[in-house]
């Protein structure tokens, strides 16, 4: 699994493995939390991007798409429109559910590395500053 080396410092492989753990646990939550509350219908799949943008900070870009589209397969094919009614979705509704939140995964990702890029750059030239100093 890769790994995001930032000016936040590098994730541990332990630490990695704990934080796809939470990821997987908030996904399954956050799909339960949308079908109790009666399916893909209402406001509740919008939770999905907790967990995507969560992804896009510390991890790559591609397991930022691997995360993206678990959440998109998570609210897919077998969770309903509407619960009650056992409305089921159309293809088309959760397909592109998931694209929507693979494309807000990269681009989450991109900006997140462009910040690190823009802090590294900060501290090289303040560094190069010091050094001019002394």
């Amino acid at each position: 699994m890769q790994q995001r080396a930032s000016s936040r410092g590098a994730v541990s492989v332990p630490r990695n493995a704990i934080l796809v753990l939470a990821l997987i646990c908030l996904i399954a939550e956050i799909t339960a939390v949308v079908h109790l509350m009666g399916g893909t219908d209402g406001a509740f799949p919008h939770l999905m991007y907790i967990p995507i943008i969560i992804s896009a900070y510390y991890f790559s870009t591609n397991v930022t798409i691997i995360c993206s589209a678990a959440c998109g397969l998570a609210l897919g094919p077998w969770m309903p429109k509407n619960v009650p009614l056992s409305l089921a979705q159309m293809p088309m509704s959760w397909m592109l559910r998931m694209a929507i939140f693979i494309i807000i995964g990269i681009i989450c990702s991109a900006l997140f590395q462009r910040v690190d890029y823009q802090l590294k750059e900060k501290q090289h030239a303040k560094s190069k500053a010091i050094g001019t100093c002394i």
